[in-house]
């Protein structure tokens, strides 16, 4: 088992009560950690993309469109394998 510390966090009321909607007692801090474990591998994914932005200047509306493609396929190709 990993190691945890225990940290005190505030957040405004409307989020705390959505939390508490959508999380069962007991499951918060899992749920907290899930959250930042993301935030923290989507963060440096974003930097990277507006780094890539302002070197070679915003996608075309072709070139979203051959990316939106080209994910469709592989989504529907590995969807197609996890279902056999």
């Amino acid at each position: 088992m990993v190691p945890m510390t225990r940290i005190t966090v505030t957040v405004d009321e409307a989020t705390l009560a959505e939390l508490k909607e959508r999380v069962p007692p007991g499951e918060v801090s899992a749920f907290v950690v899930e959250a930042l474990r993301h935030k923290l591998r989507i963060d440096p994914i974003e930097e990277l993309l507006r780094q890539l932005d302002v070197m070679y200047g915003p996608l075309t509306e072709d070139e979203t469109k051959e990316g939106e493609e080209w994910y469709d396929q592989i989504r529907q190709r590995l969807f197609s394998t996890l279902e056999q």
